[in-house]
């Protein structure tokens, strides 16, 4: 019976020292588990922040979306408020408003049919439209995108970034306005070119029928010149020396 006790009590003390030996490898395990996770959560919180960082740099608005008519926001950048004037909060899950409400009435359907004609070919796709901020100031936005789409081929999301062009946009249009009005008096303009052949006594110009015809209507017809008549000192005196001798008297008379 002492043996018996004896064999049972070591066999005991062993199980009961490999218990202690496996929460010792447990606990060290339990421990090095912990610390990977804290190591993981570590890079996981300097990843958000250096995201937020670059998004925050950004000139511009990065978003991820449904792809439905309000573009119901599902993640917005802090590029929002100084693009639309709105907080992120306020279009995430169509909180205040839809991004839809913010774009242009006029440009919501060609905006629309572009994306569904971009991921009916699985394409990314970039658009120029405006859109109307919380102060109702209109703006012309530049924006680059694409769908994100499931192991199954489901379309999941849109992800992308919108920036303000409103800038770019005026200059382009004053720059095409100022083309516009360019041609336009270019067109106007009736420029006369080479050599003219003109009389060295009456002035008439041969024209390039070879008629001989009088300065004035020659360049009437090639140019946009008006011409005033008058008549110099010179054939005054010729033609009418009566009328300059009188001239010449009643300037003296106002000169003294």
């Amino acid at each position: 019976m002492a043996s018996e006790k004896d064999a049972m009590g070591k066999a005991l003390q062993k199980m009961l020292t490999s218990l202690r030996e496996a929460e010792e490898e447990v606990m060290k395990y339990r421990q090095s588990l912990e610390k990977q996770v804290q190591k993981r959560t570590r890079e996981l919180e300097e990843n958000r922040h250096m995201l937020r960082t670059l998004l925050g740099n950004l000139q511009g608005m990065a978003y991820r979306c449904r792809n439905d008519p309000s573009w119901t926001m599902e993640f917005v950048s802090e590029g929002v408020i100084a693009l639309t004037g709105y907080h992120p909060e306020d279009l995430i899950g169509n909180q205040t408003l839809s991004y839809g409400d913010l774009i242009h009435p006029d440009d919501r359907d060609a905006v629309y049919e572009a994306v569904q004609d971009s991921l009916s070919q699985r394409d990314p796709f970039i658009l120029l439209y405006r859109i109307r901020t919380k102060d109702n100031e209109e703006k012309w936005v530049w924006e680059k995108s694409c769908g994100i789409w499931s192991e199954d081929g489901t379309l999941v999301a849109l992800e992308g970034f919108i920036t303000d062009i409103t800038a770019l946009k005026r200059l382009q249009q004053e720059r095409e306005q100022l083309i516009e009005e360019l041609q336009k008096a270019l067109s106007e303009v009736k420029i006369l070119s080479g050599l003219l052949p003109i009389c060295s006594s009456c002035k008439k110009i041969r024209n390039d029928q070879g008629y001989w015809e009088k300065l004035e209507n020659y360049f009437r017809k090639h140019s946009d010149i008006l011409f005033t008549h008058g008549i110099c000192p010179e054939c005054m005196k010729k033609l009418y020396p009566d009328v300059y001798e009188k001239m010449q008297r009643e300037k003296a008379l106002s000169d003294t």
